[in-house]
């Protein structure tokens, strides 16, 4: 009853998140003490967090609490 609960949520996850559900099992089995040479490195997506952050745009500005020491 929970395997299929476990496959159906599985699923769902898009395929990058399904190999970090696979990491974790593999690590399971292994134990956290050996080394994870073996395990599959989802492929790094350039520019995945784009518009998470934003940076003020007085972030280059000195700060005012350091202004006696300049």
């Amino acid at each position: 009853m929970i395997e299929k609960e476990i496959l159906s949520e599985v699923n769902q996850l898009p395929e990058n998140l399904q190999l970090e559900v696979l990491n974790f099992i593999m690590r399971l089995r292994k134990g956290y003490t050996e080394d994870d040479k073996d395990m599959i490195i989802p492929d790094r997506i350039f520019g995945r967090a784009k518009g998470m952050f934003r940076i003020s745009p007085d972030f280059d500005d000195p700060l005012k609490d350091f202004e006696e020491y300049m």
